[in-house]
């Protein structure tokens, strides 16, 4: 009996610490690369920031999209840098995002407190 329990614990341990592993996932720059959509939570963000992209080419140039874009409102471009460490973060010219990986989604967050992100698939 005794052994039966070292040995159930054991693989409890080792399940454990191998799901541990598997769910940290580790930003690359490469993983950053796409077309991210603004989203929020909290209604006060909504007028200011429906339809927003930010898109993020490989060659580390980034395009900042509006909908609401007009002559007076062009899409802005510049370059990107990503910074390793925890947490991650990607420096565009204006601005400072935290990098949040999700098992199926890539956000950078604008706002943590209340929920406001760029977000793509990943």
């Amino acid at each position: 009996m005794r052994n039966g329990s070292l040995v159930i614990c054991t693989l409890m341990s080792i399940a454990f610490l191998g799901g541990c592993r598997a769910s940290h996932q580790r930003v690359t720059r490469i993983t950053l690369v796409g077309t991210y959509v603004f989203k929020s939570d909290d209604p006060r963000w909504a007028p200011y920031h429906i339809g927003e992209s930010l898109i993020l080419h490989d060659n580390g140039t980034y395009e900042f999209e509006s909908d609401q874009r007009n002559d007076n409102n062009p899409p802005s471009k510049g370059r990107w840098v990503f910074y390793e460490g925890e947490p991650a973060e990607l420096l565009l010219e204006h601005s400072e995002y935290p990098i949040k990986l999700e098992r199926d989604k890539v956000q950078l967050l604008v706002d943590d407190d209340i929920d406001a992100r760029f977000e793509k698939e990943r």
